[in-house]
């Protein structure tokens, strides 16, 4: 592909060979081989493909979402960073792309350890009022937390940090 009309013509034959495959239907239900035949690669990807499970559990743990917005509108934060490597940061940067600027808080991704993108995130967080989410899926990612730890040496109020990690994490404590 050499541009935007090649990607064009390729989707309906990519969408129909998905079709073919039954693609949709093999990844709701966790078919490894969708992926790979190879069972060192299918235990990896049956371990990524957790997030198939979230829509239920999201929808169980509404009320709690909610209150836990309604406590940010009272805190008065009106923006987040979001620190976190890989898939921690992944969704954010893509809700921050498409919805920026639209409604709700302002939003940033701290999802690089170098000094220059540390400084423009904790500055930018620094023109308001932010509130830090520190996201790592085992709570013990080395630049998530590094990261963390520099941004709370800038923001020492706990207040301001929440995580998003497995329940049994180091994080948690």
């Amino acid at each position: 592909m050499s541009g935007p009309q090649s990607f064009e013509a390729s989707v309906p034959q990519a969408l129909e060979r998905l079709n073919e495959l039954q693609a949709v239907r093999r990844l709701f239900g966790r078919d490894t081989s969708l992926w790979s035949d190879e069972s060192q690669v299918q235990s990896k990807i049956q371990n990524r493909l957790g997030w198939l499970a979230h829509l239920p559990k999201m929808q169980r743990d509404l009320r709690r979402l909610s209150e836990f917005v309604r406590l940010i509108e009272r805190r008065g934060h009106d923006r987040v960073v979001v620190i976190g490597m890989g898939g921690s940061s992944l969704w954010p940067e893509v809700i921050q792309r498409h919805l920026r600027r639209k409604r709700g808080l302002l939003l940033e991704v701290l999802d690089s350890t170098h000094p220059v993108a540390f400084e423009a995130a904790a500055s930018w967080a620094a023109q308001g009022d932010p509130l830090f989410i520190v996201a790592t899926k085992s709570g013990g990612t080395l630049e998530t937390l590094s990261l963390y730890r520099r941004m709370r040496a800038h923001f020492d109020e706990g207040r301001r940090f929440v995580a998003i990690t497995d329940p049994a994490s180091p994080l948690v404590d």
